[in-house]
């Protein structure tokens, strides 16, 4: 985990436009673990009705964090917008 978060640190200074963009591209793409089992669907609106885990709490808990600690889109010669706003809010899908 280190190791990736070091590493995603270090590569907007390579390429500042070309990081924001794989970064927004992989948080977009993002599926759960085990999306494609049987039942994984009506198993996860389960969760979410139980308030367990959904989307918005995906979103406070992962994924915020996660580019706030990388700073996403405040690279030097960043000329992407940060991928922070291509999050969908609290209760939203973002589909």
């Amino acid at each position: 985990m280190l190791f990736c978060r070091d590493l995603c640190r270090a590569v907007p200074g390579l390429d500042p436009d070309g990081a924001v963009t794989a970064l927004a591209d992989a948080v977009r793409g993002f599926r759960m673990p085990g999306a494609t089992l049987p039942g994984f669907r009506e198993r996860s609106l389960r969760i979410a009705a139980a308030g367990i885990y959904d989307l918005g709490i995906h979103r406070e808990h992962v994924l915020l964090p996660l580019l706030r600690a990388l700073d996403a889109g405040a690279a030097p010669g960043c000329h992407r917008p940060s991928p922070v706003r291509a999050l969908p809010g609290p209760g939203r899908s973002g589909r």
